[in-house]
């Protein structure tokens, strides 16, 4: 039971101030376009872009081209941190799922609005997101 106290200490650490920045150090895993796994003060740590929505992948997509636009959106983040500095900003909230919702910057530039521009996702504000298959 003394091992519990020190593990939950350890989860409050996962939820840096907002506004605080964290360079990432390094983005372990990306995991779908705007979901990933990074290291927060040392510890590995769900994040969700807290401004953009992409597509689902695997089998959580809901038709194949939600797939394959989510697919995309995944490969171009992961282009997109394999070349560019990024920067991590939380929130200081955490989503439904228990990932910290955070804003990246990938060279200064905003990753949610790269992953618009592009074509790859939507503006995201925790409202209830349509489907990406015409359903609404």
């Amino acid at each position: 039971m003394r091992w519990l106290l020190p593990l939950l200490a350890g989860v409050v650490l996962f939820v840096p101030l907002a506004g605080s920045a964290e360079t990432a150090g390094p983005l372990l895993r990306v995991l779908d376009g705007d979901t990933y796994e990074i290291l927060i003060e040392g510890f590995p740590t769900r994040v969700r872009l807290a401004n953009a929505d992409t597509p689902e992948t695997g089998p959580r997509a809901k038709c194949a081209a939600e797939l394959a636009l989510g697919n995309r959106a995944t490969d171009f983040v992961r282009a997109q941190v394999s070349e560019h500095a990024v920067a991590v900003f939380p929130t200081g909230k955490l989503d439904k799922y228990r990932r910290v919702l955070a804003t990246l910057t990938i060279d200064g530039e905003d990753l949610g609005g790269l992953l618009v521009k592009n074509g790859l996702a939507r503006w995201y504000g925790g409202e209830r997101r349509p489907g990406w298959c015409g359903e609404r």
